[in-house]
């Protein structure tokens, strides 16, 4: 029961959020130089040039306004003062300049996705550590930590997520620190803040 009125809790708190992010204005960034580059499995992909580095991840939903019309787009990849966007329609071989707006309200969304999904798991570890306490900061015994870890290498995606203090960065750190120690081969290991 304790499970059910803490996956609520947290879907409220991420419904404020994404209310905010709604009332206040997308943030917009200037693109210039605009080249089609190439039509690739039904998308038109283009080139921009930035007034500075944009810090915003690959396949990001985003809306270019172009002569007051709006398009949205995807962002393929962003490298320095360039930016790469994949469009479902052609808009012109040249774009001078247009201004790209975005919205992180859909990775929230998709946090709350996955939270609702967590309570219909009867058996879920996450069920556990949340029950345990380990939501409000409290330490956890070796063997739900073990748990944890396993649970955390076993999937594709996990997110770890908490307010400040609650042993995120520790938990990653001893996460790496146990992949490191076992690890016959040589490999890599990326994190993406």
């Amino acid at each position: 029961m304790q499970f059910e009125k803490e996956i609520l809790r947290f879907c409220e708190i991420l419904d404020e959020e994404i209310k905010h992010i709604n009332q206040d204005e997308s943030k917009d960034y200037v693109l210039t130089e605009g080249k089609f580059v190439k039509e690739e499995n039904n998308c038109y992909i283009y080139i921009f040039n930035t007034e500075y580095e944009i810090r915003l991840t690959d396949s990001f939903p985003v809306t270019i306004k172009v002569k007051g019309i709006n398009y949205e787009a995807d962002i393929i990849s962003i490298e320095k003062t360039k930016i790469v966007l994949s469009f479902k329609r052609k808009i012109n071989n040249e774009i001078d300049k247009v201004f790209l707006k975005c919205n992180p309200v859909f990775l929230l969304e998709g946090l709350r996705s996955r939270l609702l999904e967590c309570q219909n798991k009867t058996s879920s570890l996450a069920r556990v550590i949340v029950e345990d306490g380990i939501v409000h900061g409290h330490q956890i015994e070796i063997a739900k930590k073990e748990s944890l870890y396993d649970m955390i290498e076993n999937n594709k995606i996990t997110f770890i997520w908490g307010p400040p203090g609650t042993g995120k960065t520790t938990t990653l750190g001893n996460l790496v620190k146990r992949y490191v120690g076992r690890s016959k081969h040589s490999g890599r290991i990326c994190c993406r803040i």
